[in-house]
């Protein structure tokens, strides 16, 4: 649910009601045009049964003869009609089941996943055995003393995991996974032929069976951050990270400034601002977050922890950083594992059970600060997801934080993850930026604090 947007209405009224008390028309919301201004019609029970948001689309709701809800709609201007039907405790969404209301939550359903072509693997599964092949996973609703749902926890299981080989032959699948949008994509500018290694002609290369014919080639004279991946985590959800590496020969290190870390905050911002694990007001916001993390001296040293080391080994890390919903950096954590010896052809680094501190993001990723190559291959990043699904902060009017609040990123495969019970437990009906509650007897816009009819039984 959004801020309360301010209409550009100038002095006309930006509400209007009907003789029995009854909102019809909300300028701010853009809720008008069935009939003049008129934007809601109410049924003989003065309850809402059609709702227009101009620009947006039409909401339409059938109730039964006692004003219980039976059925939702709603047609976006030039889309296709959803529709939600209610059963008593079973909630339908285009006629197939989604969930069933409990006391202490619902009963969600899922299509299990067991997914493996050997480079990306999924496993969604759930406890309870449904119909059609179905399966049930318990979310529980827990709510504070007014009975507002303030955590979504889950039973379900869910793991998934995905691995850049740096082949041209999976390369319409691995960049947009591995890198940022467009021509600065990172697997695609670090990827280095594997015979132009030097040396690898006559047997003094990579001598690894695993690596294919394409590398990524790290090095502060070229490409600095390689592949990498930004993730939206909960608290909870554990991470792994592991690639292959190799480097021919020994370097010259000196103690001096950390330059990594313009070249990470670079690939970040082009992640927070082209992935997928970001929403649109956090993309909006992408260059704003990277300019504050620049001065932030923690998340700096934690992108070359070893800036100040003079031996002999690069300076040539895999690393997993987070940050909270704002992306402020988050220490706990937040670790690297830096390359070892050279000439070495069957090195690898590896972290593993890496747990997210807090809701927000991980941002995994391999880098070089140093003069020699460092070529990197198989680098596989695994997502094993906690108990929680979304986590809630309200004003004291029942408007939702969204800065602080978080939800679990929807795959698409979980069956209906939203919950839509929130502030005291109503649900929310948001579809065109609608953000109203429904407590039954009448609606309650947390926007702005008021009730939009009259209750029947005050």
């Amino acid at each position: 649910m959004g801020d309360f947007k301010d209409g550009s209405n100038g002095g006309a009224d930006d509400y209007m009601y009907d003789n029995n008390g009854n909102l019809i028309a909300d300028l701010n919301k853009n809720i008008t045009g069935i009939a003049g201004a008129t934007g809601i019609l109410y049924n003989h029970l003065d309850k809402p049964e059609q709702i227009k948001i101009a620009g947006k689309g039409i909401i339409k709701i059938v109730y039964d003869a006692d004003g219980n809800k039976l059925e939702r709609s709603y047609t976006p201007e030039g889309g296709v009609t959803k529709t939600t039907s209610y059963i008593n405790q079973f909630v339908y969404e285009s006629n197939t089941l989604q969930y069933i209301q409990m006391e202490e939550g619902r009963v969600r359903l899922l299509t299990p996943q067991a997914q493996n072509n050997g480079y990306e693997t999924v496993g969604i599964d759930g406890a309870l055995s449904m119909p059609d092949g179905k399966k049930g996973v318990w979310d529980y609703y827990i709510r504070d003393y007014q009975q507002n749902v303030r955590m979504v926890l889950t039973d379900e299981t869910h793991f998934s995991s995905g691995t850049a080989t740096m082949e041209t032959g999976r390369a319409v699948i691995e960049e947009p996974v591995f890198g940022q949008t467009g021509g600065a994509n990172e697997l695609g500018q670090t990827r280095y032929a594997v015979t132009t290694i030097p040396g690898q002609q006559s047997g003094n290369g990579w001598n690894n069976g695993s690596i294919g014919n394409s590398v990524s080639r790290l090095s502060k004279l070229t490409n600095k951050v390689g592949p990498n991946s930004l993730l939206k985590v909960m608290a909870g959800d554990e991470l792994s990270a592991t690639t292959q590496y190799f480097y021919k020969s020994a370097v010259s290190n000196s103690s001096g400034t950390n330059q990594l870390a313009t070249d990470v905050l670079s690939s970040l911002l082009q992640a927070i601002s082209g992935g997928a694990a970001t929403s649109g007001i956090t993309k909006t916001s992408a260059a704003n977050i990277t300019g504050q993390l620049s001065g932030n001296i923690p998340f700096v040293n934690a992108t070359n922890p070893q800036s100040g080391a003079t031996d002999n080994i690069p300076k040539s890390y895999l690393s997993v950083l987070f940050f909270d919903e704002r992306f402020n950096f988050v220490g706990e954590g937040s670790t690297s594992q830096r390359v070892a010896g050279a000439d070495n052809s069957n090195a690898a680094l590896t972290l593993a059970n890496i747990k997210a501190p807090k809701n927000g993001y991980a941002y995994i990723y391999v880098s070089n600060e140093s003069d020699e190559w460092v070529y990197f291959d198989n680098f596989k990043v695994g997502h094993t997801r906690g108990r929680i699904i979304e986590e809630n902060h309200y004003y004291a009017y029942g408007l939702k934080i969204v800065g602080i609040s978080s939800r679990k990123l929807d795959t698409g495969l979980e069956g209906s993850l939203k919950n839509e019970y929130g502030y005291n437990d109503k649900e929310l009906c948001e579809e065109g930026e609608l953000n109203w509650l429904d407590y039954g007897f009448r609606n309650y816009d947390a926007q702005i604090g008021r009730f939009l009819q009259i209750d029947p039984l005050a």
